[in-house]
């Protein structure tokens, strides 16, 4: 996020969420965090060592993801915290 100037509030979202799913310590980091967690290791039992695959399948999750934080930010201007 930091290398490439990426500020987008639903960018820096997206990242706390796959960030969570990602480290076992930031787990609890939002709510998101551990379904996304659940999720990408369904994909991991059922596809094993077939990365391609599993990219293939879990692209349009994370791009649904990336959506929804998109759809939880306040219009410009507005304050408010993403529902939950």
């Amino acid at each position: 996020m930091v290398k490439y100037n990426l500020t987008e509030p639903a960018a820096a979202e997206t990242r706390k969420i796959v960030h969570g799913a990602m480290s076992p310590r930031d787990v609890a980091i939002v709510p998101e965090a551990a379904g996304l967690k659940a999720i990408a290791h369904g994909f991991a039992v059922l596809h094993g060592d077939n990365d391609h695959e599993k990219i293939r399948l879990e692209t349009p999750l994370y791009d649904a993801l990336y959506a929804w934080c998109q759809s939880t930010q306040a219009p410009v201007g507005v304050r408010s915290t993403p529902a939950r």
